[in-house]
C-alpha cells in the first residue's frame, strides 16, 4: 500500500482515505469521524452520504475492540443508514464474523472486508475514473 495519493500516517487513515475516495467517485458525499447524532457519544470512521441520508457507514479495523466498532454500526443503522461495513485485517475477520453472527438487527445489513479488498477496488477504481474522466468531458 505504498501509494502516495493517500493520506494519513497509519494503515487505518489510508483505509479510511480510500473510503472516502470510492465514495466520492460515486458522486456519494464522504465524511471522516461522522457523528450520526450529536447526542451520540459515537463517530463512525466514514460515512458517504447521499443528500441527508447515509448511505454507507464503515468502521475500519485494524486492532482494537471489534464489539465497539459492531456497536458504532448498530447506532449507525438506528439512525437511518442504508448499509454498514466492517473493513478489518485479515486476522481479525473470523472473530469479527462470530461476533456478528447472532446480531439479528445488524447481520442482514453487515458486510465485512479485508483491507486488501479495499485497496483492490481503490487501485481498479483510480484506473478506472483516470480515464473515466476524460470520457465525460464535453467537446
Amino acid at each position: 500500500m505504498a501509494d502516495d495519493r493517500q493520506v494519513g500516517d497509519s494503515l487505518h487513515e489510508k483505509v479510511i482515505d480510500m473510503l472516502a475516495q470510492i465514495g466520492a467517485w460515486f458522486d456519494l458525499e464522504p465524511k471522516k469521524s461522522h457523528t450520526v447524532e450529536p447526542s451520540l457519544p459515537y463517530f463512525i470512521d466514514i460515512v458517504w452520504l447521499k443528500g441527508d441520508e447515509i448511505d454507507l457507514a464503515a468502521e475500519v479495523h485494524v486492532g482494537g475492540n471489534e464489539t465497539e466498532a459492531k456497536d458504532r454500526l448498530r447506532q449507525a443503522l438506528r439512525f437511518g443508514a442504508r448499509k454498514v461495513m466492517i473493513v478489518s485485517v485479515p486476522s481479525a475477520i473470523p472473530r469479527l464474523r462470530s461476533i456478528c453472527q447472532f446480531e439479528a438487527d445488524l447481520k442482514n445489513w453487515l458486510e465485512i472486508w479485508s483491507v486488501s479488498r479495499v485497496y483492490k477496488m481503490y487501485r481498479s477504481g483510480y484506473e478506472f475514473f483516470e480515464d473515466f474522466r476524460a470520457f465525460r468531458k464535453r467537446p
